[in-house]
């Protein structure tokens, strides 16, 4: 079989319609290998023995409806299914839409003739809907194991600022959310200068806007204040751009180091001590 050819199942019991199908395919330069069944056996025959790339089916056949066609997980469909109505059958059409059809086709001499570009444009569709389905699930499945990677981090963080350093978004771990007394998902939309001492707050910004306007990386560290308490971050400030190289905001790694903070603070004190008493 020729896999460069496009198989289309026609599924229709009135013979003058499937002659103008056929005819309507044969002016055509769409390299088509074309199937014409009768009724709903057929059809299942036909499937059974090459999966077609589409199927046109009349709603009402002699031994059953199109819509049977669908298979039961309308989800994983390998080819789209289009029913074909006679006009004044808007209802079934909906309804056949609902069954899991990809599209319906109301009926005429007109668009019957016109069938190659129909089919056409129900595969240029259809192929739109898999790679959008594909590149759903490849999504899906990258935040799945971002969101792995991230909760086996403890300590860590992701934030996106725009350029007035509001937080766009936020993934942290569930441990960070308890400890620091404030969900990821409510920080989304929040300000930088909402966490930071008054103080700091536009010396954070300002940071932000350097990482835009320089396109380098920067490392900072600075206090944050949350209902849980105040906290130690060490983040790393990096430009995102989008296809064209442009920056559209900054990504900011976040590490919470004040465990280590409080340790370093515990050093000096002890050295002040003890350096205290020699003089003494």
């Amino acid at each position: 079989m020729d896999k460069e050819r496009i198989n289309i199942l026609i599924v229709e019991d009135e013979e003058s319609h499937s002659e103008l199908i056929t005819l309507s395919f044969e002016s055509s330069s769409m390299p088509v290998s074309l199937v014409i069944t009768r009724n709903l056996n057929e059809a299942r025959v036909s499937i059974a023995k090459s999966v077609p790339d589409l199927v046109i089916t009349d709603y009402v056949l002699p031994d059953g409806k199109g819509t049977e066609l669908i298979p039961v997980n309308k989800e994983e469909s390998p080819y789209p299914i289009a029913i074909m109505t006679s006009h004044g059958d808007e209802k079934v059409a909906v309804e056949a839409i609902k069954a899991g059809a990809f599209d319906y086709i109301v009926k005429s001499e007109a668009v019957l003739d016109d069938m190659p570009n129909i089919c056409e444009k129900i595969l240029l569709e259809w192929n739109y809907t898999i790679r959008h389905k594909i590149v759903e699930k490849e999504l899906k499945e990258s935040e799945a194991r971002f969101h792995g990677i991230l909760s086996s981090l403890y300590e860590s963080a992701v934030v996106i600022y725009d350029r007035d350093g509001i937080m766009t978004a936020l993934w942290g771990t569930p441990e960070m959310d308890k400890r620091y007394g404030l969900r990821a998902v409510d920080a989304i939309g929040r300000s930088i200068r909402e966490i930071v001492p008054p103080e700091h707050a536009e010396q954070r910004v300002a940071e932000i806007r350097r990482v835009f306007d320089a396109g380098e990386k920067m490392l900072v560290e600075y206090m944050i204040s949350v209902p849980g308490g105040n906290f130690w971050n060490e983040t790393s400030l990096s430009p995102m751009r989008n296809a064209n190289g442009n920056i559209t905001a900054v990504v900011g790694f976040i590490r919470d180091v004040t465990d280590r903070k409080k340790a370093a603070n515990r050093l000096n004190a002890q050295h002040f001590v003890t350096k205290v008493l020699a003089e003494s």
